[in-house]
């Protein structure tokens, strides 16, 4: 006679299912960004998410989902951006409007600042400081 594995397997799955149903994703509020729900957010869960009072909405999915791949969460969408708003009540001008970045790409942070991605060949701050390559033949 055959062994009987339908209850290992029974088992097993089941605690995947456990194991899926413990993961969470971080919290995507901020001191710029107001989301619903409670932390943790569990696999599944949706958070709605908008900017919070003196700061405007740039871009960004407002409503994203928590998703589980192997062992590792992760939020749908794109995260939410939002900018400072002037006192006037509106939006100041974003960092990288003034193209800070010489020879790189430029990316606004939801605090106001910006952050410079260089070209090959360049570093610094704003990728102004230009990078001899040595080859060794």
């Amino acid at each position: 006679m055959a062994p009987n594995h339908g209850p290992l397997i029974v088992m097993f799955v089941l605690s995947l299912l456990f194991f899926y149903t413990e993961l969470s994703c971080a919290d995507p509020s901020n001191n710029v960004i107001e989301c619903s729900a409670a932390s943790p957010y569990k696999v599944n869960d949706r958070s709605n998410c908008s900017c919070r009072s003196g700061y405007d909405y740039v871009h960004g999915d407002t409503i994203r989902t928590c998703l589980a791949a192997s062992d590792t969460t992760f939020w749908t969408g794109t995260p939410l951006l939002c900018q400072m708003a002037t006192s006037g009540g509106t939006a100041a001008p974003l960092a990288c409007s003034s193209s800070p970045c010489n020879n790189g790409t430029c990316l606004d942070l939801y605090d106001g600042g910006y952050l410079c991605t260089c070209n090959a060949g360049f570093a610094g701050t704003n990728c102004e400081t230009g990078i001899m390559a040595h080859f060794v033949s």
